[in-house]
């Protein structure tokens, strides 16, 4: 059984647990999802990315502007093989910062810093060389001069664009 199956076959025993799945900060404070409202949110994606067309050989890029979003839509994109999980190799050398954040009450006092420090020092025990911090925009001064410090540098950049998935 492939990793996309029996992920699915998992959560697929989350109907109606209402157990904690995901608990989240957004702008209006914590969100809490149960297991359920999870499986469901998956569930959704998953028929508006196939009804779109798109087939096992396809890729998508998963794009959430709030955390809650982005866990139901890369496991949506799961069950129909859209999602590439590489496998072949067995040691890593370089590690990618997918999210990180500090709640706007404790910005501004260095935790940034340290927390880079730390992930860093983290990642050279496991014998990675070298990372990159994804998604960090342009204008977020606070993370860009943290990373500054520690000794990153702006080697990429992307846009990002937008179009509705559903198929209403």
């Amino acid at each position: 059984m492939n990793s996309e199956h029996w992920l699915m076959s998992r959560m697929s025993a989350w109907e109606g647990d209402g157990s904690l799945a995901q608990r989240c900060l957004t702008d209006t404070g914590q969100v809490e999802v149960s297991r359920s409202e999870l499986l469901a949110a998956v569930r959704e994606h998953a028929e508006g990315l196939a009804c779109r067309g798109l087939r096992r050989s396809d890729r998508v890029a998963v794009v959430a502007e709030q955390p809650r979003t982005f866990v139901p839509a890369f496991l949506g994109a799961l069950p129909l093989g859209l999602v590439r999980f590489l496998r072949a190799r067995r040691k890593l050398d370089r590690a990618r910062l997918l999210a990180m954040g500090v709640g706007e009450e404790h910005r501004g006092r260095g935790l940034e810093l340290l927390m880079y420090m730390a992930l860093s020092k983290a990642c050279h025990a496991q014998g990675m060389t070298t990372g990159e911090a994804s998604w960090v925009l342009a204008d977020n001064h606070h993370v860009n001069a943290a990373l500054s410090r520690v000794g990153g540098r702006i080697t990429k950049r992307y846009r990002l664009y937008s179009r509705p998935v559903s198929c209403g």
